[in-house]
């Protein structure tokens, strides 16, 4: 409902986390200084829909675990589409300390764009 362009039928997807799943370990997440209720707070989150999108099998292996931030800049002019196709906040940092912030940010605009979509189905 959210990718009516990809074809599924035609090619691989993986589901990728948006900021690497590999990034969420305990000693990881103490360098930006989260305690420990925000640290579990954080490794719940990176399993959720906000942090999860559809990737095709071959470029979400080239991602593999390297940062969100950094990897978007690899795109080139292909990523304005990309940001925008996955629903991804343009109005918050990318950097991995502000995950709180782009969770927030991009569970709203997947709750909005679902509400869309299925108000336009009824």
């Amino acid at each position: 409902m959210l990718y009516p362009q990809l074809k599924f039928d035609q090619v691989k997807f993986h589901q990728d986390h948006v900021h690497p799943w590999s990034k969420f370990n305990t000693s990881g997440l103490k360098k930006p200084g989260l305690d420990d209720p925000k640290t579990a707070q954080w490794q719940d989150e990176r399993d959720q829909l906000p942090n999860l999108q559809l990737m095709e099998g071959t470029t979400n292996q080239s991602k593999s675990g390297t940062a969100f931030q950094m990897w978007i800049l690899t795109l080139g002019e292909r990523k304005d589409y990309f940001l925008k196709s996955n629903f991804i906040p343009d109005n918050v940092s990318l950097q991995p300390a502000d995950f709180e912030a782009f969770f927030a940010a991009r569970k709203d605009l997947l709750r909005t764009k679902l509400k869309e979509v299925l108000t336009q189905s009824q």
